[in-house]
């Protein structure tokens, strides 16, 4: 098994990198969504509906968590990901994968063979990831 192979290691560089980056995507695109629905809000007479208030919410959430990540990701301390954390990548890997093949069959949409392929991949390797992650889980509890 390589280095890179490992689940449990602490991330290269290139990772690291990624990772501030994908974080800063994260948060500027939720920062844009509040922003535009905002100025959309202020320009309409009507009374704000309880879901726009609520999807803001969560959008202000999501940055916030974006802007955590990445200031944990650049000034922080590099660490290896726990096992609930490797557990909870794997499981979101594996649900998202299933997600998408079960409402595109369900919706009759062609799928490329491409895309099914990664996702099928997705979802195969997300549940090693959490199968492997469970037994360090269930190592460290005995």
């Amino acid at each position: 098994m390589r280095h890179v192979d490992r689940l449990d290691r602490l991330p290269t560089m290139r990772e690291r990198i990624a990772g501030a980056i994908a974080s800063l995507l994260i948060f500027a695109f939720a920062v844009a969504v509040i922003a535009f629905v905002v100025y959309w809000l202020l320009r309409r007479p009507q009374p704000i509906n309880a879901v726009v208030v609520s999807v803001v919410c969560g959008f202000a959430l999501l940055a916030l968590w974006g802007a955590y990540m990445f200031a944990k990701i650049v000034w922080g301390t590099p660490k290896s990901p726990s096992p609930l954390g490797q557990l909870v990548v794997g499981l979101v890997a594996s649900v998202g994968a299933a997600g998408y093949l079960v409402t595109a069959f369900w919706s009759g949409r062609q799928v490329r063979p491409f895309t099914g392929a990664a996702m099928a991949t997705m979802f195969v390797s997300g549940l090693v990831w959490s199968r492997h992650a469970w037994k360090q889980l269930r190592a460290h509890q005995v």
